[in-house]
């Protein structure tokens, strides 16, 4: 019985530490893989265009927004999420590399959601705020 319950408790641990877990921010944190280097998660993405609670934006929606990685030469991949509802569930693109997405055009008048979430090559993901806008009427 000993034997059982230490091999399961041995398998949680694996477990545990390959499927990385998330802290407190947001950021999702990976084992270095064997490697001894460690891998940090990109930053929170940040400074949204158009900017948070702006009204009267165009309908043509481009969404902008910063973010990078500590790691040198990690290449950060990104998941726009954009919706009319809070928050915002519809992922529009996944694995995107620039900074701008030119969404398309939408309804006047009309509340929006969106939110970017960040991640390395190494499997770190950060997700930043939801952000809001209103097109113009």
């Amino acid at each position: 019985m000993k034997s059982l319950l230490l091999k399961a408790l041995i398998l949680f641990c694996i477990l545990f530490y390959f499927s990385g877990c998330n802290n407190s921010d947001g950021q999702k944190i990976v084992g270095n893989g064997g490697n001894g280097t460690g891998n940090n998660p990109p930053t929170a993405p940040g400074n949204p265009s158009p900017p948070n609670n702006a009204t009267g934006t165009s309908n043509l929606i481009t969404l902008n927004w910063t973010c990078s990685d500590p790691d040198a030469g990690d290449t950060v991949k990104y998941d726009v999420y954009l919706d009319i509802v809070n928050p915002p569930a519809t992922r529009v693109v996944a694995d995107y590399l620039p900074l701008t997405y030119q969404y398309g055009i939408v309804y006047h008048n009309l509340t929006m959601y969106w939110k970017i979430v960040a991640h390395d090559l190494k499997g770190a993901s950060t997700s930043g705020p939801v952000w809001t806008f209103r097109t113009a009427p």
